[in-house]
């Protein structure tokens, strides 16, 4: 009988350890992309949108935060045409106020706004959080990261920034 009970013990552990050893191998499989700046020139196509959008923020000088923007096409599952927008004017070191939306008829829809680093990566390795299953984006700065996580209300923005 302590002979099974043993052989019970040493199986229990070999499937535990086997457990950790998959769980170690599918998040060393996952792809992480190396965050790329957010560098792109505002198109033509979004201006009239953004400079829509700025005005009805209460902004006044549109034409100047238009300068200092930058864009980048940013997809999603739920909004594949998602864009971001990143207001480089005013930030605090390098983490400047980011706008993530879609077209809306002819008017600019922010799905989000939050602060964060000026470099975005990606991650194929998705995760569960509040029972939904996603794909998380990361924006980096020198001060840490905000991770963000789409719904199909919007995203969650998670900040680890020191």
């Amino acid at each position: 009988m302590s002979r099974i009970r043993l052989l019970n013990r040493k199986c229990i552990s070999a499937l535990i350890i086997l457990g950790q050893l998959v769980v170690s191998i599918t998040a060393a499989l996952a792809q992480i992309a190396e965050p790329e700046p957010i560098d792109g020139l505002v198109p033509n196509e979004w201006r009239a949108p953004y400079t829509q959008f700025l005005s009805g923020l209460g902004i006044k000088d549109v034409e100047k935060i238009l300068a200092n923007t930058k864009f980048g096409i940013f997809g999603g599952v739920h909004r594949p045409n998602s864009v971001l927008f990143r207001i480089e004017d005013n930030c605090s070191d390098d983490i400047c106020l980011t706008i993530i939306g879609h077209l809306g008829g002819e008017r600019l829809i922010a799905d989000a706004l939050f602060m964060a680093g000026g470099r975005v990566s990606g991650s194929d390795y998705g995760v569960t959080f509040l029972g939904l299953r996603a794909f998380p984006r990361s924006f980096w700065s020198s001060k840490g990261s905000v991770t963000l996580f789409e719904t199909s209300e919007g995203w969650i923005v998670i900040p680890s920034i020191q």
